[in-house]
């Protein structure tokens, strides 16, 4: 399900869906420009998910979310590494990441995990283009708080925040 759409242009728009999944739309028209032709949907990364895109300028997106933290990110022509890629290559050095990527592409892994479980690791192992520049705290909603009071320390509070997939745990000693 589509939570947010913005234009890049008049042929490109950004689709953010209800799992944090950014797409790009294409559309593709006739020499005169007058009538679509075809449509094409791309997956670019995962964000927060989104309640509102704003486009910047020069592949600058503003991912505004009220169930985590809204971030700046970046669209890349090609394909650059997911932070959890990343650790993934400097803990497997010998190509060993690259063969696990295969093997749970292949129909078998997939029908042998949970539908959902499934959706995930393909969602994970797909082409990333977005990179996260920065991240912007968001305090709500708050589902639950608890006071708290360590040894010889300051009371605290302690406050769970977000929605779904986009948690967050916050620890205030100032507001006690």
């Amino acid at each position: 399900m589509c939570t947010a759409w913005c234009a890049i242009d008049r042929e490109r728009f950004l689709l953010a869906d209800n799992e944090g999944g950014l797409h790009v739309l294409l559309l593709a028209s006739n020499s005169t420009g007058d009538a679509v032709t075809a449509l094409k949907l791309e997956f670019l990364g995962v964000t927060s998910i989104a309640h509102k895109l704003q486009y910047v300028d020069n592949g600058f997106v503003m991912v505004g979310s009220i169930y985590g933290d809204s971030q700046l990110i970046r669209l890349h022509q090609s394909p650059v590494p997911a932070p959890d890629d990343e650790a993934e290559a400097d803990a497997d050095e010998d190509g060993a990441a690259a063969m696990d990527v295969d093997a749970a592409s292949s129909p078998a892994a997939a029908s042998s995990s949970s539908g959902a479980a499934a959706a995930a690791a393909a969602a994970a192992k797909r082409p990333n283009f977005i990179s996260v520049e920065s991240t912007f705290d968001n305090l709500g909603p708050i589902v639950d708080f608890g006071q708290f009071t360590f040894a010889r320390a300051k009371a605290c509070v302690l406050r769970a925040a977000g929605w779904c997939a986009s948690p967050s745990l916050f620890s205030d000693s100032s507001a006690v």
